[in-house]
């Protein structure tokens, strides 16, 4: 899946919303983090014009979010401590 360019050059104030947006789609196709994948994913969204620190800004957001997912997964209920 090819990774969309930033809808216009230089900051503007939804630009890390929609980087993050933009590496999503990818992201989700990886069945695990794996350095190789990830340095995939930031090369190619280099190549489609979004800049180093906010792709890692959203690369870090994306794998939060995926951990929270399976944790949310492994304890449902919100009252029992994760190292239960």
């Amino acid at each position: 899946m090819p990774i969309p360019s930033p809808i216009r050059t230089g900051y503007y104030p939804e630009r890390d919303k929609h980087c993050k947006e933009a590496l999503r789609g990818r992201f989700l196709e990886l069945d695990d983090v794996k350095f190789k994948d990830i340095a995939a994913l930031q090369s190619d969204a280099y190549l489609a014009g979004w800049a180093p620190t906010e792709v890692q800004r959203a690369i870090n957001a994306l794998i939060t979010m995926r951990r929270q997912k399976l944790r949310t997964a492994t304890h449902p209920r919100s009252d029992v401590p994760l190292n239960a």
